[in-house]
This record gives structure tokens, C-alpha cells and sequence, in this order.
């Protein structure tokens, strides 16, 4: 190679290692730089990313959305895992609304939250999604604490035209809420 600096009596080994040490100088360090900034790396590294990020929970489903918010709330999360803030922190990411109640605040046994989770979709909760919330509620909580109870309630908010009184169109948000039983 007339690129190295190797003297002509180098082993094969050493050529070699000349070799593959230039093509890593061939690489483009925007492209490491940008793999690790969850907003613009690409999508097939989130995975790994997130994996380096320690991210408690990722499922591939997710859509890329979520997926970049929780990777890059990772760092601050893990600042304030083990409190209520964390807690909401978490099931915010992915969509749901949530009220952190402790022990004290409602006169239970101490050491007790309860959480309360409002999702806005209008689409039920599954089964998958009561056992991904229970997960990261566990995982969110400090230690010591335990989940006395988890309240689900589902609103859809939906845009409800009106007119003004000068003719402009404007829209409202209305909360819709299921019929009392």
C-alpha cells in the first residue's frame, strides 16, 4: 500500500490493520453524530438507542412519535424516576393523561398511591394497554411504595362547529363522557 506508512517487512496482520483503520476514517462522522440524537437518528436505530438509553419501556408498535419522545426523555426521566412526577412523566409519553394520588391524600395505609389515567382517543383501553400501563407503573414507582388502585376513564374530545355573532366559524373542544349507570 503506498497510503500507509508500514515499513515493506510489515506481517500480514499489520497490512491489514492499516487497511481496515483507513476505511473507519472513511466514514462520515455526521452520520455518528446524528445516530445518537433521538429526533433525527434514523428509525432503524431506535432500538439500539433506546437500548442505550435504558428506556424501561419500548414496544416496537409504537409509532416513531412515541418512540423518539420516550428515547429522548430518557435522561431526564431517569433524574426523577421513583416519584409521582415520574409516574406521569411516563404514562404521558405515551398519551394518557394521569392523576398521582399518595397515601396521605386520601387517608390510606401508608406507603399507597393510587393512579388515575384519562385517555382522550375515544378508542376503549385493550388489555395489551392495561397490562403496558401496570408495567410502567411498576417500573416508574419507587420501591417502597405500593399501587393500591388503577382508575381507567376514556374521553373523546371532539371539534364542535359554532357561529359567532359577527358570521366568523370557530370550533370548540366538548368533552364527551359515557352515560351514567
Amino acid at each position: 500500500m503506498a497510503d500507509d506508512l508500514l515499513p515493506s517487512s510489515a506481517s500480514p496482520f499489520l497490512k491489514s490493520l492499516s487497511v481496515s483503520q483507513a476505511r473507519i476514517l472513511d466514514v462520515d462522522m455526521d452520520v455518528i453524530r446524528r445516530s445518537v440524537l433521538a429526533h433525527i437518528s434514523p428509525a432503524s436505530l431506535l432500538p439500539w438507542l433506546a437500548w442505550d438509553r435504558s428506556v424501561d419501556e419500548y414496544v416496537d408498535s409504537w409509532p416513531e412519535e412515541v418512540k423518539r419522545a420516550v428515547i429522548g426523555g430518557s435522561f431526564p426521566y431517569h433524574k426523577i424516576k421513583g416519584t409521582p412526577g415520574a409516574l406521569k412523566a411516563a404514562l404521558a409519553s405515551l398519551g394518557f393523561e394521569t392523576t398521582v394520588t399518595e397515601w396521605f391524600e386520601y387517608g390510606g395505609e401508608p406507603y399507597r398511591f393510587r393512579v388515575k389515567v384519562v385517555k382522550h382517543d375515544g378508542a376503549s383501553l385493550t388489555q395489551t394497554e392495561y397490562q403496558a400501563l401496570r408495567r410502567l407503573i411498576m417500573s416508574a414507582k419507587n420501591v417502597r411504595s405500593m399501587l393500591d388502585a388503577l382508575e381507567t376513564a376514556v374521553t373523546q374530545r371532539a371539534p364542535a362547529p359554532y357561529v359567532a355573532a359577527w358570521g366568523a366559524r370557530r370550533t370548540r373542544n366538548v368533552t364527551l363522557y359515557p352515560e351514567a349507570a
